[in-house]
């Protein structure tokens, strides 16, 4: 997202972005029963002006670890940390081929996804919220989608996601209930994946598209700490709290935490005193993604007669007062400055305007 761009910057790897292969977004293109409702400007999101980046991942990675190693990192791979020991110098026992090895450091960074074992070295509790819905992507080439921007929209109660990548390739992906996901998962119904996508977007627009890669779906739930930091370790990235990826803020995320993480252990002395006050940070601004999900999830993919009525409700009122359109823009823009309280939440499904259903 264009916030977390302007964070890849601040640390100096907007160059290892655009080597990975990343193109510029200039807008967010939303939809909603399949005809085209906003155009959203990602290039007047943040200061900078640079809109968003999209970039498949596995180059990204790669390019990130030789920019790693370029810079003085030791890699080790393929390489497992099996023990962890706090001390006034953690240990890490690390499993190679060539055997075992202990590694020392003033800090350790957990940076091992939704799934991490970090959180148990930095003895913080693990909090799963309810999966309320399935997300699932996959790997789609063809034409007739516009390539500089994002694509989104909701139909019938599930909700299209589509990033563009070079080559007329793209990453397209369904968030919806489980029984939708159980009838697009698995090869033998793949096929059925591109034709639930044409449904959401404007006639003619993914007709021509197919699918190059696996299908696959997980839940959506948000998998998180409140105090990402502990014992002398510090969580970045998902490992510190993955947010629902249907906002699609999980590089931005992490790009911000390793700014921030870097930025308090540069400029403090006292460093459990700098990772107390990355831990306050980091929870205040990945609960304002994981409120805002929250809603979103709640608008484009719940079904059945209430969840119908409240869209309908909220488009009435999107025309009333186009303002509401603004908390459109926060995926975008970041969470800096921003309060998700109950007038915010009243405003976002338009609770604030009476609309006669």
């Amino acid at each position: 997202m264009p916030w977390g761009v302007d964070e890849a910057d601040r640390l100096g790897l907007l160059p290892v972005l655009q080597s990975a292969g990343a193109i510029s977004m200039r807008c967010m293109y939303v939809y909603d029963q399949s005809e085209m409702v906003a155009e959203i400007d990602l290039l007047s999101a943040t200061p900078s002006g640079r809109g968003g980046l999209n970039v498949f991942h596995p180059h990204l990675q790669q390019a990130l670890t030789d920019h790693a190693a370029a810079m003085g990192a030791a890699i080790l791979r393929p390489a497992q940390a099996t023990r962890y020991r706090s001390g006034s110098q953690s240990e890490l026992t690390v499993r190679t081929t060539d055997g075992d090895i202990t590694v020392r450091a003033r800090l350790v960074v957990g940076a091992d996804g939704r799934t991490s074992l970090a959180r148990r070295w930095a003895s913080v509790q693990t909090i799963r919220d309810p999966v309320r819905y399935m997300i699932g992507g996959g790997l789609v080439e063809g034409d007739g989608l516009a390539t500089d921007g994002v694509h989104t929209g909701s139909y019938d109660g599930w909700m299209l996601i589509h990033f563009p990548l070079a080559n007329r390739r793209g990453r397209s992906y369904i968030a919806c209930l489980d029984a939708t996901a159980r009838e697009l998962m698995g090869a033998s119904n793949r096929d059925q994946f591109v034709p639930t996508l044409v449904r959401a977007v404007p006639k003619g627009a993914m007709d021509t598209w197919n699918v190059v890669g696996p299908v696959a779906f997980f839940p959506n739930a948000d998998i998180w700490t409140t105090h990402p930091a502990g014992n002398g370790v510090a969580l970045v990235g998902d490992a510190a709290g993955a947010n629902d990826p249907v906002i699609g803020q999980g590089l931005s995320l992490s790009f911000r935490d390793a700014r921030q993480l870097r930025d308090l252990l540069l400029t403090e002395r006292d460093w459990s005193g700098a990772l107390e006050a990355y831990a306050d940070e980091r929870n205040r601004y990945y609960q304002v993604m994981r409120a805002y999900a929250l809603w979103s999830s709640t608008l484009g993919i719940e079904q059945g007669p209430e969840a119908d009525a409240r869209r309908e409700h909220v488009r009435k009122a999107r025309q009333i007062d186009p303002s509401m359109r603004e908390l459109l823009g926060l995926p975008h823009r970041g969470p800096d400055g921003v309060v998700l309280d109950e007038d915010a939440r009243r405003r976002y499904f338009g609770e604030h305007i009476p609309v006669e259903r």
